[in-house]
C-alpha cells in the first residue's frame, strides 16, 4: 500500500472553498493517506463543513482549536500527524488527482528528502486558460542547488504546499511568533538536514490567489513587521548553508525594510520602536548592497531612489502596479 502520508489542512473561515479543498484530497490516487483539518476558531458555519466531511470519510480527522494563526494550526497538525510523510494544502486551495503519488513517487524512484511538484496560480474572479500539452520532466536538486531553487524560482519557492516531507527530518516547529514567509523559514531550516531534492514541473497544486493579502497592499500593522524577522533568520541559515545566495538575501531583507519604512510614513504611524527597527535593518544593510557585485545595477538604482525618495518611490509603484492608496 505505501507509507502513510500525512496531510495538515489548516482552516479559518473558509466556508466557501473548503469544500472543493477536501474533495481534491479525498480524491487522490493514492489512497494511503490522513487528512488532518485544522479549524483554527473558524465559525461555526465553516467548523460544520469541516464536521460533516470527517463523518463521511474515515481518512480525515478535525481538530478544533481557538484562534491561534496558522503556524499554530500547522504546528498542532503536525503533532497529531501519523504519517511517514508530511504535506501541507492551504484551506482555500486544490489539487489534482494525482498530487500525492506524484510527490511520492519522485521522492521514492530518486531517494530524494524532499519533493517539489509545480504549481499554477488562480487569480480571483479570472478563469484559468488550459494551456498546451507539456512534456513532464522530473530533475534532481542536490544541497547547493536546493538553496537557489527556493530563493529563486517562483515555481518552487520557500512555500510548504507544493512539498512532500519527511518527518524524520523535521526538526523545527514553524514560528508562532512569525506571521510573514514562516513557510520560508521551515522549509529553509528543514533543508540543512537533507542532501537532495526531486522537482517535477507538472502543475498539481492550484494555489487561489486574491488582492486581500496583506504583503499585497500599502497598510502598515507590526504582524508585518515580521517578514523582516523571517529575512533575518534567513539571512543566517544561508549564511551557514548557502554563502554564494547570501547577497541576495540580505539585499531581499533591506527591500522589505525599505517598503515596510514607505508603508510607516504613507500611514503616519507612531511607533518609534518600530521605527528604529526597520531603520537598523536600512542602515546596517545598504552600504553592503551597494558595493555588492552580485547585486545588478539596475536593482541598486531602485534601492537608492526607494531610500532617499520612501513616499515618492511608493505612491509610484502602487500606481504602476495598478493599486488605489
Amino acid at each position: 500500500m505505501g507509507e502513510l502520508v500525512s496531510i495538515i489542512v489548516p482552516v479559518y473561515n473558509n466556508e466557501e472553498y473548503i469544500g472543493k479543498c477536501l474533495t481534491s484530497l479525498i480524491c487522490q490516487t493514492y489512497k494511503n493517506i490522513e487528512i488532518i483539518v485544522i479549524d483554527d476558531g473558524s465559525n461555526k458555519s465553516t467548523a460544520k463543513i469541516c464536521d460533516k466531511f470527517e463523518r463521511y470519510n474515515q481518512c480525515i480527522r478535525v481538530y478544533h482549536k481557538p484562534n491561534g494563526g496558522v503556524s499554530s494550526a500547522r504546528n498542532l497538525g503536525l503533532k497529531k500527524s501519523n504519517g511517514c510523510y508530511i504535506a501541507f494544502v492551504d484551506s482555500d486551495d486544490w489539487v489534482e488527482p494525482n498530487f500525492i503519488e506524484c510527490l511520492i513517487t519522485n521522492m521514492e524512484k530518486k531517494r530524494a528528502d524532499l519533493s517539489v511538484i509545480n504549481l499554477e496560480y488562480e487569480v480571483l474572479n479570472k478563469k484559468s486558460h488550459k494551456k498546451g500539452e507539456v512534456i513532464t520532466t522530473v530533475r534532481e536538486v542536490d544541497f547547493v542547488g536546493i538553496w537557489k531553487e527556493l530563493l529563486y524560482s517562483t515555481k518552487t519557492g520557500g512555500f510548504l504546499w507544493n512539498k512532500l516531507f519527511k518527518k524524520e527530518l523535521i526538526t523545527k516547529l514553524l514560528d508562532e511568533n512569525l506571521y510573514y514567509s514562516e513557510d520560508f523559514v521551515f522549509t529553509a531550516e528543514y533543508c540543512r538536514g537533507i542532501k537532495k531534492a526531486v522537482i517535477s514541473n507538472e502543475i498539481l497544486y492550484h494555489y487561489r490567489q486574491n488582492s486581500g493579502n496583506a504583503t499585497s497592499d500599502y497598510t502598515y500593522n507590526k504582524r508585518i513587521l515580521t517578514l523582516l524577522n523571517s529575512y533575518q533568520r534567513l539571512e543566517k541559515i544561508y549564511a551557514e548553508c548557502a554563502p554564494d545566495d547570501l547577497d541576495s538575501v540580505i539585499k531581499n531583507t533591506l527591500k522589505i525594510a525599505l517598503n515596510l519604512r514607505s508603508r510607516y510614513k504613507f500611514n503616519k504611524i507612531e511607533d518609534m520602536n518600530s521605527y528604529n527597527f526597520i531603520q537598523k535593518a536600512i542602515y546596517s544593510r545598504i552600504k553592503y548592497v551597494i558595493k555588492s557585485k552580485k547585486v545588478n545595477v539596475k536593482e541598486k538604482v531602485n534601492i537608492l531612489f526607494t531610500y532617499s525618495f520612501p513616499q515618492i518611490t511608493f505612491k509610484v509603484k502602487n500606481f504602476i502596479l495598478g493599486r488605489k492608496i
